[in-house]
């Protein structure tokens, strides 16, 4: 079978490889200027998929991330707070030690046994002390006071 090659088909042939390219020129406009390889996930079904695992990862990496951050911050309020209750039973231990080595009188007495009483204050508002709307020292039920 012999072919005619007449100056339409060049045309055609002509006509059809511009639009081609054109498309081929927009498409790579679009990723340039959007700075993604595809717009549809129909577009490429492997990169797709390869995106979404991808995302998922950095969402739980993320997740991951602020988790540590929230054990480290409860961890550093519960060390401050142990600290104070060191203190605070420091001076209880001071103030027990002078009250048994010493004759005291009755408003001596007294005036330490109200100090005390204030530490022991202290040490519950200790224990009750939360951070990130859950009480440190509760346990696994961080939603009551201890």
């Amino acid at each position: 079978m012999v072919f005619r090659v007449t100056a339409q088909n060049q045309i055609r042939n002509l006509l059809s490889s511009i639009q081609d390219r054109q498309s081929a020129i927009q498409t790579a406009q679009i990723q340039v200027s959007s700075g993604k390889k595809f717009t549809k996930p129909s577009e490429n079904a492997v990169a797709t998929d390869r995106s979404l695992s991808l995302q998922r990862a950095i969402s739980f990496y993320d997740r991951l991330q602020e988790n540590s951050n929230n054990a480290r911050d409860f961890n550093n309020a519960a060390d401050a707070e142990l600290g104070s209750a060191v203190d605070v039973m420091q001076r209880v231990r001071e103030l027990t030690i002078a009250a048994a080595s010493e004759a005291l009188n009755e408003q001596q007495v007294n005036g330490l046994s109200g100090e005390i009483i204030a530490l022991l204050d202290r040490l519950t508002d200790i224990a009750n002390t939360s951070a990130d709307g859950g009480y440190i020292f509760g346990g696994f039920q961080t939603d009551k006071k201890p």
